[in-house]
């Protein structure tokens, strides 16, 4: 079985069976790599040569099956980019279409503000299940790609987007799209001084999965709840991996909206 083909049978696993791909690389080196090797071509020649246009997809697709989201985003843009920009979609290419939208989408689903609107309105609407842009020039790029391409591409993107942590942006539509979804986050622990009144949130200890510690920490402008089963050591910045939460308690006026993660993995930098 090649690469390809593998790559496109792991997202083409039902949700309830996905069987995941182990990262083989370190996925943010092997996407630098890649992206040095475009920018060195594209720096000499618009058009890159097949070899050296393959061995770039190869690197991206390591990557991105090691959960680079740059490398996810990437690697789809460029093999969507390639395909549409030669020729009308033709029937031999429809993997290639596949799974060119379906990194875009998993991409996306994970918080990438820059893969939102990476490929043609119409195609990022049906692929992120949102309302279909109005009708105009702008709307009608993409449409000659198959619709039933891209509801493959959208229904292996839901699936194969849960074996990779979900990631949040400066923007607020990524947070919202990662909420209840395993998350990743690249905080700083919040000086004392600076913790906001936030309500108690954590369960009792001893418990089962308990996390009966509640430390705080800034992604950016936004303070978040950690919950977990021991006090964070971190004194700076760390990676808080965990199901991601919006709160919003009490119902009134006086209504607290916020977020917290239930930590099970963190590492301090």
């Amino acid at each position: 079985m090649s690469t390809l083909t593998l790559a496109i049978a792991l997202l083409l696993v039902p949700a309830k069976a996905l069987v995941c791909p182990k990262p083989k690389v370190d996925g943010a080196a092997q996407y630098a790599v890649g992206k040095a090797q475009l920018d060195r071509l594209r720096a000499q020649d618009e058009h890159l040569p097949k070899k050296e246009y393959d061995q770039i997809v190869a690197t991206w697709r390591a990557a991105a099956e090691a959960g680079s989201v740059d490398a996810q985003r990437a690697l789809g843009v460029l093999v969507f980019g390639t395909l549409y920009t030669n020729d009308a979609p033709k029937p031999a290419e429809k993997a290639q279409y596949v799974e060119a939208m379906a990194w875009v989408a998993v991409a996306a689903r994970r918080g990438d503000a820059e893969a939102q609107t990476a490929l043609p309105p119409a195609i990022m609407a049906a692929l992120l299940e949102r309302e279909a842009p109005k009708a105009g020039d702008e709307a009608g790029a993409g449409d000659d790609v198959p619709a039933d391409w891209v509801a493959a591409a959208r229904d292996r993107a839901k699936a194969g987007v849960h074996c990779w942590p979900c990631t949040v942006g400066a923007d607020a539509a990524s947070w919202k799209a990662c909420d209840g979804r395993r998350t990743t986050l690249a905080a700083t622990m919040t000086p004392p001084g600076r913790v906001t009144n936030h309500p108690m949130l954590t369960g009792p200890a001893g418990m089962p999965g308990a996390r009966s510690h509640q430390d705080y920490v800034d992604v950016g402008d936004t303070q978040v709840i950690v919950l977990s089963a021991k006090p964070l050591a971190c004194k700076g910045a760390l990676t808080v991996t965990g199901t991601l939460r919006s709160i919003e308690m009490p119902k009134g006026p006086h209504t607290y909206r916020g977020w917290s993660i239930d930590a099970d993995a963190v590492t301090c930098r």
